[in-house]
């Protein structure tokens, strides 16, 4: 389910679900953003807040040219499981 459609670079971002904890300590696993300059998926590392419920962010990862991104989280059901990987719907950026 999309709420917003829109983002903008260098503001707060949130991420409301379940399942959405992830190892910090563990470079593979966290928050990273595509957007349509990088296609190579760069990780957010402000996030402020994740827990199994929410994930609150900084998105200063996100390209200033940039008009559209989505989002990958990638995490692990266990310790050394495989790396399971989430995507969001694709978002309109704004300035």
């Amino acid at each position: 389910q999309t709420v917003n459609e829109e983002i903008s670079v260098g503001n707060i971002g949130q991420i409301s679900g379940r399942d959405l904890s992830f190892d910090a300590a563990d470079p593979e696993q966290g928050l990273f953003v595509v957007d349509d300059v990088n296609l190579t998926p760069m990780q957010i590392s402000a996030i402020q807040k994740a827990t199994d419920g929410q994930i609150v962010f900084l998105n200063q990862a996100i390209a200033p040219t940039a008009t559209s991104v989505h989002f990958l989280l990638r995490r692990r059901n266990k310790t050394d499981g495989p790396i399971i990987e989430a995507q969001s719907c694709e978002l309109t950026v704004t300035a």
